[in-house]
């Protein structure tokens, strides 16, 4: 299910439940990552609580200008959404359609808490948080990321220090030192996969214990900032299930 919930300088912002991803923006989204850079037309609807049309626009020529992955929470019991903010060329208004019945909106399936991250070399298993993480389109047409912030365990800390210590201390930060990974979104049944964003030329650029998170969780926990140059993101069409 995907809802319209905003405008921005004629920007449209679309709210996700990973779980329920329409089969069109899925492939999209693929496309957009896979260097094609692909635009797309399309319309949506404003509805009140009945299901009555109140207003119907149409876009054309629209790009993904930003995704936005929620923050994940190993500990939560919240509902998880994707954010796509998508620019198009020209937004107008067109004729509302009949009424008709309207779905209803089901229930938000996708848990912040249904991920798994893996990052080469590094102990992973007791990840307690990942901070959302913001995927722009730049001017020149390439996407770019926002640092990844994990939050893990304090008993895993030893290979995260020696991984810092050497590439940030001693200054090993070629290319041949960073690492690759990747984040996959689970169902409820936390062993389907609903997609996955893969991490190439990762780098790490802080490391330190967060007592705020240490004091919340009960144990000790660090936090870990890393850079990524390069992402591949991949959804599966929900609607094909």
């Amino acid at each position: 299910m995907a809802r319209v919930v905003g405008l921005a300088h004629d920007d449209v912002v679309i709210d996700v439940d990973l779980a329920a991803l329409p089969g069109s923006l899925a492939d999209w989204i693929n496309d957009s990552f896979a260097a094609s850079h692909s635009r797309r037309d399309g319309a949506w609807a404003e509805v009140d609580d009945s299901g009555r049309v109140l207003r119907a626009r149409e876009f054309a020529d629209a790009q993904i200008a930003e995704i936005r992955l929620p923050e994940l929470d190993a500990s939560s019991t919240e509902p998880a959404s994707l954010e796509v903010r998508i620019s198009p060329e020209l937004v107008s208004d067109v004729p509302a359609p009949r009424p008709s019945a309207v779905p209803a909106s089901p229930s938000r399936q996708w848990q912040s808490s249904a991920f798994k991250l893996v990052i080469d070399g590094m102990p992973t298993a007791n990840v307690i948080k990942v901070d959302a993480i913001v995927i722009e389109q730049s001017v020149r047409g390439v996407f770019e990321a926002s640092n990844l912030v994990v939050r893990f365990a304090a008993a895993d800390a030893g290979p995260w220090m020696q991984w810092f210590d050497s590439f940030v201390i001693d200054g090993k930060c070629a290319d041949s030192d960073e690492l690759s990974g990747s984040i996959t979104f689970l169902a409820g049944d936390q062993k389907t996969e609903l997609g996955r964003v893969d991490l190439d030329h990762v780098g790490i650029v802080a490391l330190s214990i967060d007592d705020m998170a240490s004091g919340e969780a009960g144990v000790a926990v660090m936090k870990a900032e890393l850079y990524v140059e390069d992402l591949k993101i991949f959804f599966d069409r929900q609607d094909d299930r």
